[in-house]
């Protein structure tokens, strides 16, 4: 077929496969990225101020927000510890642990509809605190989507150093 002898019906059939072409890869994609898509951010070290019950205590804090178009549920707050990246990849960990109340004002299971930024916090133990220095510990939150946790490694900020005043040796 010569592209001369392309009459008005052939050029408007082969514009109307490459329309519908176009609309259905973005019809999949707007499929694959609805729902709810949670950011989740985990930093070790930090400190309260006119927190009654936590001031002075060293804290992970959690941060998640849902910038998808849907809402979700989070329904638990976890720690899981492995001594390194050999145990992490044989799926063999160390310790494991369920946060029990990880935030007062926005308690467990919460709604985390679109736009909105859900934050818990878990206490920093020594032990918590060497785990997060020798191995890879880290923070999952669980949720209700099809996708079921996000993990987040703790680390903390460059310079930081345990206070003191807490006993961090083993």
């Amino acid at each position: 077929m010569n592209i001369q002898n392309l009459s008005l019906a052939d050029v408007i059939g082969i514009w109307g496969g490459f329309v519908a072409t176009i609309v259905l890869v973005w019809d999949i994609a707007k499929w694959v990225m609805s729902g709810p898509r949670i950011h989740f951010r985990v930093q070790g070290g930090m400190q309260t101020i006119n927190y009654p019950g936590l001031d002075g205590k060293s804290l992970i804090s959690a941060h998640a927000s849902n910038y998808g178009d849907r809402p979700v549920t989070i329904t638990n707050l976890g720690l899981i510890h492995y001594k390194s990246l050999f145990h992490k990849a044989l799926r063999k960990p160390d310790m494991t642990a369920v946060i029990g109340s990880p935030s007062d004002s926005q308690p467990l299971p919460y709604l985390l509809n679109p736009g909105v930024e859900w934050m818990g916090l878990a206490d920093q133990t020594p032990d918590v605190y060497e785990m997060a220095i020798h191995g890879r510990l880290y923070m999952i939150l669980y949720h209700s989507h099809r996708d079921g946790s996000v993990w987040k490694r703790v680390k903390f900020g460059k310079g930081y150093s345990p206070k003191p005043n807490q006993d961090r040796s083993r």
